[in-house]
């Protein structure tokens, strides 16, 4: 299995509202129960179909244990993006996309959500090599 319990969203038969009731409920926590040090993350997602590195993406694909085969059709899936800014109704030429996967294209959630869970898996190791 790939996606770990932690994604909540993409677990089968799970609801949203439960991720949000356990933030709050370890938020209370936190601040009656344990006196210990603490640590809360929250980070903001938005707009990070955009900002995902394609060295990175092969990275994890490659940890995850997806054949090369399967690497490089993904690589050309997302590196053969053309863009073109558009100014007062006339195209300005085009240019090659260097990083980010395509919102809309079918593959990008995917991969989004297999970065995410590159990134949940490399905490917990932190976590754990981290004497409490």
């Amino acid at each position: 299995m790939i996606i770990s319990e932690e994604q909540g969203r993409f677990v089968t038969n799970s609801d949203i509202h439960n991720n949000i009731l356990l933030a709050q409920e370890l938020t209370q926590a936190l601040d009656r129960k344990i006196k210990d040090n603490n640590l809360m993350i929250n980070i903001d997602m938005s707009k990070a179909f955009d900002k995902l590195s394609w060295n990175f993406l092969d990275i994890f694909t490659q940890k995850f244990g997806f054949q090369v085969g399967w690497i490089d059709m993904i690589r050309r899936c997302i590196s053969n993006s053309w863009f073109s800014v558009i100014i007062n109704g006339e195209s300005q030429g085009y240019f090659h996309s260097g990083k980010g996967v395509r919102q809309g294209d079918s593959i990008s959630p995917s991969l989004f959500i297999i970065a995410e869970e590159y990134f949940i898996r490399g905490l917990k190791h932190v976590f754990n090599q981290t004497p409490s």
